[in-house]
């Protein structure tokens, strides 16, 4: 019984800390600029951020626990409870550098990726940062290697302030 009631209490603040969404504000030593993200963790210890970028765009950035590495090629598919889900590659930015007019949307390594989530105009819709604001939870899905994925499931409750904090909007300024 004793060993079941320690287990229980090891578990317990794992899962309650991964409900609550973190705002992150920091200052650039160099240009005493501040920055802010909101991040969260999944109950195995992955971490999902979402900052706003100083040419206004957000990027969700998903950096793995452990071991775990993402494959070379990756592709994310991110799912908003039951929303359609978003595909997220390097594809975009290849294909914008090849017309000459470049634009950053993807950054890869083998424990993190980042990727452009929005473009961060509230008067031309807010799209899935929408969804994040209204959600319940969100899935990343990933490829370790190629021929197996992972979902990873980070919890949305709680991030409305933490959100809007770091993004520095209101999602009321969004246009329907």
């Amino acid at each position: 019984m004793n060993k079941l009631l320690a287990l229980a209490l090891i578990a317990l603040p794992g899962l309650a800390f991964a409900d609550n969404w973190e705002l992150k504000t920091t200052t650039d030593a160099m240009t005493d600029q501040t920055s802010s993200q909101a991040e969260v963790k999944s109950a195995d210890g992955d971490t999902f951020t979402v900052m706003r970028r100083s040419d206004g765009s957000v990027w969700g950035y998903v950096r793995l626990a452990g071991m775990n590495q993402f494959g070379i090629n990756e592709n994310l598919m991110v799912r908003i409870d039951t929303n359609k889900p978003f595909e997220f590659n390097d594809k975009l930015e290849k294909l914008t550098r090849q017309l000459g007019k470049p634009i950053e949307s993807w950054e890869w390594n083998p424990s993190l990726i980042g990727f452009r989530m929005w473009h961060g105009k509230p008067d031309e819709g807010c799209g899935i940062v929408q969804q994040l604001y209204n959600g319940h939870q969100i899935i990343v899905r990933y490829h370790p290697n190629q021929s197996t994925y992972r979902d990873i499931t980070f919890p949305l409750t709680g991030n409305a302030t933490a959100i809007t904090d770091a993004l520095g909007f209101s999602i009321s300024a969004c246009k329907a």
